[in-house]
């Protein structure tokens, strides 16, 4: 049998796109940040980036992945700060593992975050990593 890793970065984006509008939050989910920001932005982003892992059996991986929020401006990053919150707890929450996707748990001890990013255009930046264990498909 041949198991792939799972392509968890494309399943975050729906899961947190999902989750934000449920609570009545217009963001862009996405997995690459565009190549221009007009900031400052009129819609914030979450940007979702894969940093891979190891194979801990034959079917399950850790993975982590590296999350961007971007929103408001450097001057004024409230909104950054508060959707940034938002997005770890929704990363992090373990109702994450019970979702229909390859993750099977959270763990905790390689999440981190959400830290204050510098950047060059005017926008508010966070960056957080969560890390879970995931199952590969066949």
């Amino acid at each position: 049998m041949i198991v792939t890793p799972p392509l968890l970065d494309e399943w975050l984006v729906s899961y947190i796109r999902s989750k934000l509008a449920s609570r009545g939050m217009d963001v862009i989910v996405d997995t690459v940040e565009p190549p221009t920001l007009d900031a400052p932005l009129a819609t914030p982003m979450v940007i979702i980036r894969e940093d891979s892992g190891t194979q801990t059996s034959h079917l399950t991986f850790t993975r982590q992945v590296g999350i961007s929020v971007l929103a408001g401006s450097r001057q004024n990053d409230k909104a950054t700060r508060r959707l940034s919150q938002v997005v770890y707890a929704i990363a992090t929450s373990m109702d994450i593992a019970l979702a229909d996707g390859p993750i099977a748990s959270v763990q905790l001890e390689g999440c981190s975050g959400p830290y204050a990013v510098a950047d060059d255009q005017d926008v508010g930046r966070r960056y957080m990593i969560a890390s879970y264990s995931a199952v590969g498909t066949w």
